[in-house]
């Protein structure tokens, strides 16, 4: 899941009629909320900590999303999506879950895509 994904989460499982309200939930400005969601920011790890709890997520799956998200060495990226492997994507109904984290390595520079190990 992306940053959006996780935050329109949140919303939903705490009935949340706003972006100020999830801002309060959290403990981060409008502003901050703002930032995030239109990728000028990502989620800090205190954040996504808050976010894991509050979405019923593992911390683990969420921190792994978050740094794999901000991340932009491919080597970096593979060693997040490596980990990631152990922590099952989560499951909602209301929120699918996105797999293009998985796709930035092409197979021609592997030899094979993520999906087929």
């Amino acid at each position: 899941m992306q940053t959006n994904d996780y935050l329109e989460l949140v919303k939903t499982k705490l009935d949340l009629q706003s972006d100020h309200a999830l801002a309060n939930v959290l403990g981060v400005t409008r502003s901050a909320i703002s930032h995030m969601k239109s990728g000028k920011s990502g989620i800090g790890d205190a954040t996504a900590v808050k976010v894991a709890q509050l979405s019923g997520i593992s911390v683990a799956r969420v921190l792994i999303d978050v740094h794999l998200e901000r991340s932009k060495a491919p080597e970096v990226k593979a060693a997040w999506a490596s980990m990631m492997e152990k922590y099952p994507a989560p499951f909602d109904p209301h929120m699918p879950y996105r797999s293009q984290h998985l796709n930035f390595l092409s197979s021609s520079q592997t030899g094979t895509s993520l999906h087929d190990r």
